[in-house]
């Protein structure tokens, strides 16, 4: 069972988040200063310890007995805020964030396994985010910092917010990443849970008409990629405990100050602006107003406000918070579904990494900023013929491109396969998840294989040079992953295979399934014993350079002058060697074929 305690805990979001994840856990303190916060969260929360003190007003020796396996905090926001004053560490606000980081951690024998923290966006820039990195560090926690919004996961409120997960490390870590990710994967089991607690709720002829105003919040709402379907964006009335409600309507004074400065949306909206604070009080930048089927406005109410952040159903507000404190803890609260990112992903990527390029120090996976540079990936040129397997037979094919090796992008040639349906990033996630598939090897030529979940996360979220790469060889071999050979059939074109009879026991690899985030990919390079390949895409796109065979081998080949530790990676061939094979000096006998292959095709190598 995990041993948590929750730091300034206000009404118990992060708690809630625990909840939604059904880990095996134990609130042993629930630490804030706000009596009304307190109070909602005891109502909530009957049997967890929640305690009205200042954090540093806690002795040491409480937190060795409390032996914690993770911490959960969200500190205060206001020295951070764009509406604030930013004053930051000289805000009084910060005192017990500082003295956890300078007083308490420092000092703890039973520090935490686990920190997880919440903040607004601008808290990275923030001399307290260093004092946070500068801590962690030192006390040896690996971490990965996010900017994550519930609009992109298809919840209709835009809260952008930040958020640090940090594990202890057993051995030092010698460098360490800046980098904030703005995604994440393998969210579908949490957006179904989460539908099956909102379902949609229909909407009638009438309430699908779509006011003006409804597009407001799609102009003005943060950037953030959204990361699920166009129809898996919920409607803002799935989460309404009503649509009139006259307790919360606006009066005429309110709609002469508040009509032309708030953004107004429909129950057919599928964006609102964050909540704050001062929600009710205000009216400019501190959240969306409702229009009513009876063409009313209205502020949502703080139950339909705990729904947009994923509280539990159940949640409520004691009858003595009145309705502008429950407005101001949860402008002061956090988006629930958000929070719920796997911490035991940072832990697997730092071993896979350390075991498939021993070579790399941490710091050196990024050193290149490859991640930046679009010039390094960018193609302009599409060289290679195009066929439409629908009008060239098999007979044809070989006669005029398996014969005379010549290489061919064929169309149509899969458009039958399963696979297209079956491989998207959150089906394959769901259904392969638990299962280790090939990403790298060691220094003793052995297989590093690393659980498909943790694959997707990295493969979304990775700012690396040259990315891990899934080339995997034997799923057809595995109880489980052999399920794939049903997604795809071998195209008429390639059905001779002369390995097949040397038998399975002898056959060397023949067949490879291959997922590649952006600037992963294999350095030049002839396939095994002289075959000829084909290469089917289902998603994205692969850029092909293609040299004749007689071209030589120190032309092309990057060396350790070139790249001391990277020398055989893809992106390396395509930074050092690409740019020589487009002088004028380069032999024109060993010119360079260029194409983009494109989801859907399969390209000939022979």
């Amino acid at each position: 069972m995990l041993r948590a305690v929750e730091l300034f805990s206000g009404i118990g979001g992060m708690h809630c988040a625990l909840d939604f994840v059904d880990l095996n856990y134990e609130i042993i303190a629930a630490i804030d200063i706000n009596p009304t916060a307190n109070l909602v969260y005891e109502s909530n929360f009957p049997n967890a310890p929640a305690m009205n003190r200042t954090i540093e007003g806690i002795s040491l020796n409480q937190w060795e007995k409390w032996n914690a396996d993770i911490w959960l905090m969200s500190p205060p926001c206001q020295p951070f805020t764009r509406q604030g004053k930013q004053e930051d560490l000289n805000d009084r606000r910060t005192d017990g964030f500082v003295h956890l980081m300078k007083s308490i951690l420092p000092q703890l024998k039973a520090k935490p396994k686990y920190i997880l923290l919440e903040n607004v966006s601008g808290f990275e820039y923030s001399q307290a985010h260093q004092l946070l990195l500068d801590t962690l560090q030192a006390h040896n926690y690996y971490y990965e910092q996010y900017l994550l919004s519930p609009i992109q996961f298809g919840i209709p409120n835009s809260r952008l917010r930040f958020y640090l997960i940090a594990k202890q490390q057993e051995k030092p870590i010698e460098t360490y990443s800046s980098s904030i990710l703005t995604r994440i994967s393998n969210f579908e089991r949490l957006y179904n849970k989460l539908r099956q607690k909102f379902p949609s709720k229909g909407l009638s002829l009438e309430e699908n008409s779509l006011h003006e105003n409804d597009q407001i919040t799609d102009r003005c709402s943060h950037s953030s990629e959204i990361l699920v379907q166009p129809d898996q964006s919920i409607y803002i009335n799935d989460f309404l405990i009503s649509n009139e409600n006259q307790d919360f309507e606006l009066n005429e004074k309110q709609l002469e100050r508040g009509l032309h400065v708030c953004d107004i949306i429909t129950c057919h909206a599928k964006r609102s602006f964050c909540f704050t604070k001062s929600y009710g009080k205000y009216f400019e930048g501190t959240g969306s107003l409702f229009r009513t089927l009876s063409n009313r406005i209205r502020y949502f109410t703080p139950k339909e406000i705990a729904n947009l952040h994923c509280f539990p159903l159940n949640y409520q507000f004691p009858e003595q918070i009145t309705t502008r404190q429950a407005y101001s803890l949860l402008g002061n609260s956090l988006s629930v579904f958000v929070i719920n990112m796997n911490p035991r992903t940072i832990k697997r990527i730092s071993n896979v990494r350390l075991k498939a390029r021993s070579e790399l120090k941490p710091d050196e996976w990024q050193q290149n900023n490859y991640y930046y540079d679009q010039h390094v990936i960018n193609c302009s040129k599409d060289q290679l013929e195009r066929i439409d397997a629908r009008n060239i037979t098999r007979e044809d094919f070989i006669e005029k491109y398996e014969r005379p090796a010549k290489p061919v992008i064929i169309q149509h040639l899969i458009d039958d396969w399963p696979a297209f349906e079956k491989w998207t990033v959150e089906k394959l996630g769901k259904k392969y998840r638990n299962q280790r598939f090939k990403v790298g090897e060691d220094d003793d030529g052995k297989s590093v294989k690393l659980k498909l979940k943790y694959f997707l996360d990295y493969a979304l979220n990775n700012h690396d040079d040259s990315p891990l790469y899934l080339f995997e060889s034997s799923f057809g071999e595995h109880q489980k992953k052999k399920r794939l050979l049903d997604d795809y059939d071998i195209p008429e074109y390639f059905s001779e295979d002369l390995f097949r009879l040397v038998g399975d026991h002898r056959r060397p690899p023949y067949r490879w399934w291959c997922i590649g985030p952006q600037r992963s990919g294999t350095g030049i390079h002839i396939d095994p014993l002289g075959t000829s390949a084909w290469n089917a895409l289902i998603t994205g796109h692969k850029r092909w350079c293609i040299f004749p065979p007689s071209t030589p081998r120190h032309l092309l080949k990057p060396t350790s002058v070139d790249s001391p530790k990277s020398k055989d990676e893809g992106i390396t061939w395509f930074k050092v060697i690409y740019p020589r094979t487009q002088l004028s000096t380069w032999p024109k006998e060993y010119a360079c074929v260029e194409v983009i292959q494109h989801p859907g095709e399969v390209i000939f190598v022979p």
